[in-house]
């Protein structure tokens, strides 16, 4: 059975995904008085071409963290979005898949909480303060 797929629609989904993950971000950062950059990022993937996503940089007291929109075509998901420490680098996956975001290590490993707003905090607060 061969099915067209609809790219554009791919990528238009994707979009509002993002769009809506990053919204829910920025609420649950705020509640932390956390303050919040907003940017646009602009990805470019093979069948979706370029298109822009908000990309967050969130400052706490422990450091800065930035929620990264790595793409929608990737391998074993339906998109990724990096949730990075700095000056460390140390990051947390958030990947998309079965309409739910999960959370993975960098190895891969799936990590033992589901996606929420308390999840969002404790891993935050981790990251940012690793050095």
């Amino acid at each position: 059975m061969n099915e067209t797929i609809d790219w554009d629609k791919r990528k238009q989904t994707w979009c509002g995904l993002v769009a809506e993950l990053m919204r829910e971000i920025k609420t649950w950062a705020g509640e932390e008085g956390w303050l919040v950059q907003e940017r646009q990022k602009q990805i470019t993937e093979e069948h979706l071409g370029t298109y822009s996503v908000p990309e967050l940089t969130i400052k706490t007291p422990g450091g800065y963290v930035v929620a990264e929109p790595v793409g929608r075509n990737i391998v074993g998901a339906d998109g990724r979005i990096d949730i990075v420490s700095f000056p460390s680098l140390n990051r947390i996956l958030l990947v998309r898949a079965h309409d739910q975001w999960h959370l993975k290590t960098e190895s891969r490993v799936v990590w033992p909480k589901s996606w929420s707003r308390d999840a969002f905090v404790e891993l935050t607060n981790n990251l940012a303060s690793i050095t």
